[in-house]
């Protein structure tokens, strides 16, 4: 009868107290296709109703691989996810359903709004809105939980910064449009993260790292501190121009990166591993 469908109107007839093997018992009773063509002789006996434990281990083993329960612990333990979202009144409805951006803190770049107008219609469930904008092609928006503050922002024509704070650490979101003056991009960057504070700093710097890591600006801001987590391309081109800096940061931090239909950049997640992630 194993593989076998019993098909309505027809009966079963099963004997449990018959059972020999874990899981003959589920065989036996599933297959009809509805219970009033069920009669189970004599008594259902409860011992003789029991799975595998071979099968067992192995729906164990295959859940802790399963790639949905890696992404229900990814996003459980972000602290911080940044994206160039190519405009965010674009691109709204995607980030309203996408559930890999999401985070203690979330960064978009690039964000196309408009400073004359209000913005709403731009909010995240759970989350507060700070946005500095200029407009098109420009402008970073900053989602935070209620625990971080708005504690700092720098907004002209050639760079957006917004800064975030809660008790344990500083978020600054950045976009550096190309060309922008560097001495000064960096002064005011300097400004919003001194000392030796955790910070975290992310966006898009329009400067590839993979062909000028030693530029002068990447290696002052690694004079303050940071260290430069992204090693892989973040732009469908292949370049390294979204940047991850941190300074003070747990050991237990890495990075996760994915890449939305909405965006030619990738989405780029700091994520704070436990022990029993590792």
């Amino acid at each position: 009868m194993q593989g076998s469908t019993v098909v309505k109107p027809d009966s079963l007839v099963i004997d449990l107290l018959s059972v020999r093997e874990p899981a003959q018992a589920y065989v036996m009773l599933s297959r009809v296709q509805s219970l009033s063509q069920l009669f189970i002789l004599k008594e259902v006996p409860n011992k003789k109703i029991y799975p595998s434990p071979i099968a067992k281990n192995e729906l164990n083993r295959l859940n802790s691989l399963a790639l949905n329960e890696m992404q229900k612990m990814v996003r459980a333990n972000t602290l911080v996810t940044s994206l160039n979202i190519r405009s965010l009144p674009k691109h709204h409805a995607h980030l309203l359903h996408d559930s890999k951006i999401r985070g203690r803190v979330i960064c978009l770049q690039e964000t196309w709004c408009s400073k004359e107008h209000g913005n709403d219609h731009l909010k995240l469930p759970g989350y507060f809105l700070h946005l500095v904008s200029q407009g098109r092609g420009k402008g970073v928006a900053t989602y935070h939980t209620k625990e971080f503050s708005i504690s700092g922002e720098v907004n002209t024509d050639k760079y957006q910064i917004s800064k975030v704070s809660c008790d344990e650490f500083d978020v600054l979101n950045v976009y550096r449009s190309l060309g922008a003056n560097k001495a000064d991009f960096f002064r005011d960057l300097k400004k919003l993260a001194p000392g030796q504070r955790t910070c975290v700093i992310v966006g898009d710097f329009n400067m590839d790292f993979s062909k000028e890591p030693q530029e002068r600006l990447l290696k002052e801001i690694s004079a303050l501190g940071f260290e430069q987590l992204v090693k892989s391309p973040t732009h469908i081109e292949g370049g390294i121009i979204d940047h991850v800096y941190a300074r003070h940061l747990d050991q237990e931090i890495k990075t996760h990166m994915n890449w939305p239909f909405y965006s030619d950049h990738a989405a780029i997640s700091i994520v704070k591993y436990h022990s029993q992630n590792l």
